[in-house]
C-alpha cells in the first residue's frame, strides 16, 4: 500500500477499497510482496514480468521499504537501474489480453541522485516497443512530460513533482471509437487523462504514433530513455477495465460530512469541560 494513503481520511481508505474489490477486471497486478527482498525479479514468459534488458548492465530487483519510501508499515517495492550507462533499461511485462478501455495505476520514487529520464509505455502490442506504444508519461528529473511522436519522445510538461518523494499515477485511457465517461470525467477517443495523487494533471491527451481506435492495450514497460545511469523505485503498479477515481462530488460530500463530524465532536469536548 502507498504510504500517501496512510494520510487519507478514513472515508477516502474505505472508498479505495471498495473500489478495488469491485474491480472484476485486472489484466495486470504487481506489488512486489512475493519476491525475495535484495533479488532479482523472476523474468520469463511464465512470470509476471517478461524481460529486463535493453543494452548495458540492468538492474531490476526487490527491496524491503526499509526507508519507507512507499509505506509506513512493512512493505516491498522495485528497483530499476540502468548502472552502466550504455543503453536503455527496460522492465516489460509479460504481455496480457487486451482492453481497449481502463485503467492503469502505479507509484514511483524519483531518488534525486537519479540523472535519467523514465518512461511509462502503455502498449498495444505484447511485446511492447516504441512502434506500438499507444500512451507514454516521462518522470524527468521532477517534471512529468507526455510521450509523443513515433519514437515516444517528451511531448507537453503536464505537471511537476519533487524528487526523493512518492507519488501515485493514474491513467484512464481510451482507445475505443466514442467518448469514454466514467466516475470524476470523461475521456475522448484515443486520448488519457493523467492523475496525479487524485488530482487531473492530463485532460485528453493524445495518443502517440498512428495506432487506429480498436487496438487493445496488451503490455506495459517502464525504460531509460536516455545513455546515463539512472534508478527509479516502483510500486503497487496495476491494469484494469474498471475504473475507480472519486467524482469530486463525492468527495465534497465527504468533506462536508467530516466537517460536521469534527464541529459534533468539538461542541461535545466543549461541553464535557464544562461539566467537568
Amino acid at each position: 500500500m502507498n504510504y500517501l494513503s496512510k494520510l487519507l481520511p478514513l472515508g477516502l481508505i474505505g472508498m479505495s477499497a471498495i473500489a478495488t474489490t469491485a474491480s472484476a477486471a485486472t489484466f495486470f497486478s504487481d506489488d512486489f510482496e512475493e519476491y525475495t527482498a535484495g533479488a532479482a525479479i523472476p523474468l520469463g514468459s511464465e512470470e509476471i514480468w517478461r524481460e529486463a534488458k535493453v543494452v548495458g548492465e540492468v538492474v531490476f530487483d526487490a527491496e524491503n521499504d526499509t526507508g519507507h519510501y512507499f509505506s509506513s508499515e512493512s512493505n516491498k517495492y522495485a528497483v530499476l537501474s540502468q548502472v552502466d550507462g550504455t543503453g536503455q533499461g527496460l522492465a516489460s511485462a509479460t504481455g496480457f489480453s487486451g482492453t481497449t478501455t481502463g485503467q492503469m495505476n502505479f507509484s514511483f520514487y524519483d531518488p534525486s541522485s537519479d540523472t535519467s529520464d523514465w518512461l511509462m509505455r502503455i502498449s498495444g502490442n505484447a511485446w511492447g516497443g516504441n512502434g506500438n506504444t499507444l500512451w507514454g508519461l516521462f518522470m524527468q528529473n521532477g517534471t512529468l512530460y507526455v510521450g509523443s511522436g513515433q519514437y515516444v519522445s517528451p511531448g507537453a510538461q503536464i505537471g511537476t513533482y519533487q524528487q526523493d518523494t512518492a507519488y501515485t499515477i493514474s491513467i484512464v485511457f481510451n482507445n475505443s471509437d466514442s467518448t469514454l465517461n466514467y466516475d470524476g470525467g470523461s475521456v475522448a477517443s484515443q486520448m488519457m487523462d493523467v492523475y496525479l495523487n487524485g488530482e487531473l494533471i492530463g485532460d485528453d491527451l493524445a495518443s502517440t504514433g498512428n495506432i487506429g481506435t480498436g487496438t487493445t492495450v496488451q503490455n506495459i514497460n517502464f525504460a531509460s530513455k536516455v545513455n546515463s545511469p539512472g534508478t527509479i523505485y516502483l510500486d503497487d503498479i496495476s491494469l484494469d477495465s474498471n475504473i475507480s477515481i472519486p467524482e469530486p462530488s463525492t468527495m465534497s460530500a465527504l468533506a462536508v460530512g467530516l466537517g460536521i463530524m469534527c464541529l459534533a465532536i468539538g461542541r461535545r469536548m466543549k461541553l464535557f469541560g464544562r461539566r467537568s
